[in-house]
């Protein structure tokens, strides 16, 4: 494939879908060249000028999902202090009590000091970006050291995917079943 066809690839992609393709879209759609071999045989989507990372439109989407993410966070911490009180609900605590890396809640549910769990909520706006959220929370810290239950809390009821490979302590759960299971 030419460069002139890649660019005209893009140009359709374009037309119809009233927008410039993601790094994604290049790797779904059957007329656009994999973003692979863009990248090995023209240098990256910049030759064209596409730069993903920086887009008006990603950063949009990606504050609407912090917005979305962060009203859903403040329900839960509602319902959280509701169930444990105000005083057994910590936010952003580091885990284990130590380090820069911080889970949203920890809720101390009994008068053991020690019988406590951790949520750590996201709101991915594809598929592929609730595999990116869990992939970073994984590589910041190693949970398997830690011997409570942690839950990574999928606030978009419209994606409904799972993980495989978790730390077994780790549990990939939705808002509605953190709410059940807690119950």
């Amino acid at each position: 494939m030419t460069k002139q066809n890649v660019i005209d690839s893009i140009k359709r992609f374009e037309v119809e879908n009233n927008r410039l393709p993601r790094t994604s879209d290049f790797d779904s759609c059957e007329y656009l060249l994999n973003s692979r071999t863009i990248q090995r045989k023209f240098g990256g989507l910049k030759t064209f000028g596409i730069d993903n990372r920086k887009t008006k439109e990603r950063s949009d989407r990606a504050l609407n999902s912090i917005k979305l993410s962060k009203k859903q966070e403040d329900r839960l911490y509602i319902f959280l202090v509701q169930k444990y009180g105000v005083k057994n609900v910590h936010r952003e605590e580091p885990y284990n009590g130590y380090g820069k890396v911080r889970s949203d809640f920890t809720v101390y549910y009994s008068k053991n000091t020690d019988d406590k769990f951790s949520i750590d909520v996201f709101y991915p706006n594809t598929k592929q970006s609730f595999l990116g959220c869990i992939n970073i929370k994984l590589a910041k810290y190693n949970f398997s050291k830690l011997d409570y239950p942690v839950y990574f809390v999928n606030m978009n009821r419209k994606i409904s995917e799972t993980k495989n490979n978790l730390p077994k302590n780790v549990e990939v759960i939705s808002f509605k079943e953190l709410f059940v299971k807690l119950k």
